[in-house]
């Protein structure tokens, strides 16, 4: 009896949980292919570990070599290919110029005086013109 109860009150306290793995974001010079040899690199090195050879030690070290010199020439081609493509988008300038009361205004500490002044009294005039609300 003790011990179903400790047991039910341990596992209400502390359920199993099933972790999800995270998917973690490539770097998007890691292509498919570079994926697969990752996980055919890992494969040769449990190979390795499990039956430690000569002959699987060159294997394994060989690909791996070879996985980094690709690893390695991949980001720099990746930098290049973005600079050639200019894939960055290139976000609009603010307004340097605004119209007031048919009037351009350039110089920002008046821009800045005249949104202040508008946002500060916007409110009170509102309230003059609405003067009623059903707020239910």
């Amino acid at each position: 009896k003790f011990l179903e109860r400790y047991t039910k009150a341990y596992e209400t306290h502390f359920p199993l949980k099933k972790l999800k793995r995270r998917l973690h974001f490539r770097k998007p010079w890691i292509s498919q292919g570079l994926l697969k040899s990752v996980k055919q690199k890992n494969k040769l090195y449990k190979q390795y570990i499990s039956n430690p050879s000569l002959w699987n030690e060159a294997k394994y070290k060989t690909y791996k070599n070879k996985l980094n010199h690709s690893l390695r020439i991949a980001k720099p081609t990746w930098r290049l290919l973005n600079e050639v493509l200019n894939s960055k988008k290139l976000r609009p300038k603010p307004n340097s110029v605004f119209k007031v009361d048919d009037q351009d205004i350039s110089d920002p500490m008046e821009i800045a005086n005249r949104f202040c002044h508008y946002f500060s009294n916007i409110g009170p005039s509102l309230a003059k013109t609405n003067s009623t609300y059903d707020l239910v």
